[in-house]
């Protein structure tokens, strides 16, 4: 585009000013999942190493005691024993139903569906909107600036968009807009993808001639929005974690310290 117009030098700006933003987005995303993630990974650690190293020593001392144990405790053993029975079978299963879940995930056979489903989960939907609405904005605009046709620029819009639905509304709007609707209008038939925002936005460009400037604009909103999307959800992720963390130690030290306290107090008697 920049070779037919005559602005290649400024077009080269708007492409590197466009992968800067792109690249701060992804960045933000990773920074503020990178705590949950740790902490996730480190419970996930202990325990395997409460299962496989800590709980089948103690078992055998507790099913030797003569008294009746605690719920918890019972409970705790009977786990014990189905991991030290079927230690590798479990590991195999485990193994395999994540392979096939990351598998799956990455066909584009089931792209309808879980792509769908990650629009509708609680803030992490918020998240996919945003990034693909400020991904299509920012994208549309840099190259309706560097001089494509609205319906090239849509098109290739709808390859840089990472969300399955997204990327099938924008090719069905590109051939419309080809055949001269306007934008904003075929835009509005989407309203679970393009809020109102977006689409009067959009309009108002379209009205003034400053189409590109609105998207622009709109680009720079959505991903501030995300940005504070991202930090809320992790934030809100931390104290859930760290409440289902202690609920599992305290468990497990009811579950081993309540038996110790009633053989000392038997052989105190």
């Amino acid at each position: 585009a920049g070779e037919k117009s005559g602005n290649l030098e400024e077009n080269l700006t708007n492409l590197a000013e466009q992968l800067e933003k792109e690249r701060e987005l992804r960045s933000k995303v990773k920074g503020a999942m990178l705590y949950p993630t740790v902490v996730l990974v480190a419970a996930l650690g202990l325990g395997l190493a409460m299962a496989f190293l800590v709980l089948p020593k103690i078992t055998p001392l507790f099913e030797g005691l003569k008294m009746e144990l605690p719920f918890t405790t019972r409970w705790l053993i009977s786990f014990s024993h189905i991991i030290r029975e079927n230690t590798w079978e479990l590991f195999g299963g485990i193994t395999g139903v994540i392979v096939f879940i990351l598998w799956l995930i990455k066909r584009k056979f089931s792209q309808p569906v879980t792509h769908w489903l990650l629009l509708k989960l609680p803030l992490v939907g918020k998240i996919v909107y945003q990034t693909n609405l400020a991904r299509f904005c920012r994208s549309l605009g840099t190259l309706l600036k560097s001089g494509l046709n609205i319906d090239e620029a849509i098109e290739i819009t709808s390859k840089t968009v990472t969300n399955y639905h997204y990327k099938k509304a924008l090719t069905q709007v590109s051939s419309t807009v080809r055949k001269g609707t306007r934008l904003s209008s075929k835009l509005e038939q989407y309203p679970k993808l393009f809020p109102k925002l977006t689409t009067r936005m959009i309009r108002v460009g379209e009205k003034s001639g400053k189409l590109e400037e609105s998207l622009l604009f709109l680009a720079h909103f959505y991903e501030v929005e995300g940005g504070n999307t991202t930090k809320s959800l992790s934030t809100a992720i931390e104290p859930i974690l760290l409440i289902v963390i202690g609920l599992v130690v305290a468990f497990l030290a009811l579950s081993i310290i309540t038996p110790i306290y009633k053989i000392t107090g038997n052989v105190r008697r």
